[in-house]
């Protein structure tokens, strides 16, 4: 019985180690599963969130092959082509989730931000207008607070 116990409590110990944070836990979880959507965009959200912007973009594009029409990674996707500076890869993901879901608040507010960034004014005014008809208040306050980071290369 000791025995169990010291196994267990090594594979615990070597499991920490791995899973130190959300980027080894999900680089591990692709290594075992590589063929899964889910684990892609997860490895992607936590390289977004450290800002590995490409590495982020990499994980998003894989899942995507095996989940095409996952309206939030094609957003998230979206808001990582913006964070770079490619606004026009940003706006062609936007458009993307709407095809899948044309009511998708997010999907039109970040069209909008993208086309105001282009200075395409009364596209951006459009996409943001759709996007508050389509949102509740707390919806919203969400979008409005979430705003991306101004293109990195863009002018």
């Amino acid at each position: 019985m000791l025995l169990i116990i010291i196994s267990y409590a090594w594979i615990s110990y070597v499991r920490n180690g791995i899973w130190h944070d959300e980027v080894s836990l999900w680089s591990d979880v692709v290594s075992k599963s590589h063929r899964k959507a889910r684990v892609h965009f997860n490895l992607g959200l936590a390289y977004q969130i450290k800002e590995k912007i490409d590495k982020a973009i990499n994980h998003y594009r894989l899942g995507l092959i095996f989940a095409p029409d996952d309206v939030d990674a094609h957003i998230k996707l979206g808001i990582c082509y913006f964070t770079e500076g490619k606004v026009d890869e940003a706006i062609r993901e936007f458009k993307h989730a709407l095809m899948i879901d044309p009511k998708n608040a997010e999907a039109h507010y970040d069209l909008g931000v993208a086309y105001g960034s282009k200075g395409m004014n009364e596209q951006a005014y459009q996409e943001i207008k759709k996007a508050k008809d389509l949102s509740t208040e707390e919806k919203w306050v969400l979008l409005i607070g979430k705003t991306p980071k101004k293109p990195a290369h863009h002018p």
